[in-house]
């Protein structure tokens, strides 16, 4: 498997990495809800210069959101933690 690169990316080219058997717009929304969810991480990015409406992150950004999440390679790792918290928020 290749090795991650941190680079920029498109805002969908990198949820698709994370995603990949979503569609496009279905993998950025759920890599949105993930980047939300994670406490710290929405913040840290605006912080950077992130600015929803661009379409693009750079690589300072990626490597956040890389830090945040995990490698996009081993993406079941952050199903599996958000899913956790998922059911958590149900039951409140």
């Amino acid at each position: 498997m290749n090795e991650f690169k941190i680079r920029a990316y498109g805002r969908m080219e990198l949820a698709q990495l994370y995603s990949p058997e979503l569609t496009d717009i279905a993998a950025y929304r759920k890599m949105k809800k993930w980047i939300s969810l994670c406490p710290g991480l929405l913040q840290r990015l605006y912080d950077l210069g992130y600015e929803s409406k661009r379409r693009s992150f750079t690589p300072l950004e990626v490597r956040v959101i890389v830090d945040a999440l995990g490698e996009p390679w081993k993406s079941g790792e952050v199903k599996h933690r958000f899913s956790n918290r998922k059911a958590m928020l149900y039951h409140l």
